[in-house]
């Protein structure tokens, strides 16, 4: 739409509206203060064909919601002809280089505290902003009080959303910020304190006039597992692939690993970045499946002693499995992989409580595949035993 000359008083019936009267005009009207302020603070246009224009600043665009606007409306609809219509545009650009290549510029606390209470009160149910480390942490003030106090932080999710953000991979999920009818922050803590300890803005959904009771429903669905995060991101075979991370990121990180799992929680987008590092995890999986339906190994472990054994050698690993599933190629009854074969099936037909877990057998696997590589035979298998019962899981030759 093209704008005629800025600022130019427009002939509106018996009166003129200009930048200069538009002031005059909101003050004599009958809206909430709350709302004159933000109605002095717009910049009066007109098209060529009279229509009126009123502009705003981007970074109040959050505040121009259609209750807003239809408050405008209200107080220039008297002014208007018939066929002239009210129309609303963020200020045109200016010469300034691009935000990223910009400083940031620290939002007033003391300003945008005004803002949030006009939100709370004036704005509809949700607006889409970007808040800034200085936005965060006035929203935490609204976190508890003598009459509201939030839930316990968690130290693991918000170490896990700071690094997010840090990191540049935080993304906009419209999962909302959430504030009561009375001001309180009911949900988002988590956050806001990720973007005031990493020192980010971030994009996100605020809610206002939310009921107070509200809370005790919040959170309460079901919980997303590694596996539906993979599937999202469209990862093959994203069960078995983030099951297998789940086993192979500590070994791979942790020298003096022991072997188990249960250690301590690993978020889904720490075993997605770490897929991200090894995607050829993915190609472990059809020697898995095999190695499971012989009864040998659950497809967790399975994967993750192919694919570690894999790193060392693809070739040789591809062999050593094969022989394993099928028994074909093995000559000796001390051949490394037939002792280790023979213990699996054992295993596999013993009753319940007398099958030897995944991490041991495991174990024995990361052996037999050591003494193939050194040439070596081997006729017993020992990992853990009452001798030495924090053993570290072996390490791959």
């Amino acid at each position: 739409m093209t704008i005629a000359e800025k600022n130019k008083p427009i002939q509106l019936g018996s009166a003129k509206v200009s930048a200069e009267n538009w002031p005059i005009i909101v003050q004599n009207s009958s809206v909430p203060a709350s709302i004159k302020t933000l109605m002095s603070m717009l910049i009066v246009e007109q098209t060529i064909k009279g229509d009126l224009v009123f502009r705003f600043k981007e970074d109040d665009a959050f505040m121009i919601t259609p209750r807003f606007r239809n408050a405008v409306r209200d107080v220039v609809s008297r002014f208007l002809p018939p066929g002239r219509e009210v129309h609303f545009s963020v200020c045109a650009p200016t010469s300034e280089p691009p935000k990223s290549q910009q400083p940031t510029e620290a939002v007033d606390a003391k300003a945008f505290r005004k803002k949030l209470g006009w939100l709370i009160k004036e704005a509809p149910d949700a607006v889409r902003m970007t808040i800034t480390p200085e936005m965060a942490a006035v929203m935490l003030e609204r976190n508890s009080s003598d009459e509201w106090r939030n839930r316990p932080e968690s130290k693991p999710g918000l170490r896990r959303i700071v690094r997010a953000m840090s990191k540049g991979n935080w993304r906009y999920t419209g999962e909302t910020i959430i504030f009561s009818v009375d001001g309180h922050l009911l949900n988002g803590q988590h956050r806001l304190h990720g973007g005031v300890e990493s020192k980010t803005p971030f994009e996100a959904l605020v809610a206002f006039g939310v009921d107070n009771d509200a809370f005790k429903y919040m959170d309460v669905g079901i919980a997303r597992t590694p596996g539906h995060i993979f599937a999202i991101e469209g990862v093959p075979h994203y069960n078995f692939t983030a099951s297998v991370c789940r086993v192979v990121k500590p070994y791979f990180e942790n020298p003096k690993w022991t072997g188990s799992i249960n250690n301590g929680r690993v978020e889904n987008d720490e075993l997605l970045e770490f897929f991200s590092e090894h995607p050829r995890i993915v190609d472990s999986y059809r020697i898995a499946i095999r190695m499971t339906k012989e009864g040998l190994l659950s497809p967790r472990w399975a994967g993750a002693m192919h694919y570690i054994c894999a790193c060392k050698s693809r070739a040789m690993a591809d062999e050593f499995f094969e022989k394993l599933v099928t028994g074909i190629g093995i000559t000796s009854e001390k051949d490394p992989v037939h002792v280790l074969r023979k213990r699996m099936i054992s295993s596999s037909q013993s009753a319940a409580d007398h099958k030897e877990a995944s991490s041991y057998l495991s174990a024995y696997t990361i052996m037999a595949w050591n003494a193939v590589r050194t040439g070596r035979e081997r006729s017993i298998y020992r990992w853990r035993s009452a001798q030495n019962p924090d053993e570290r899981f072996p390490r791959a030759a």
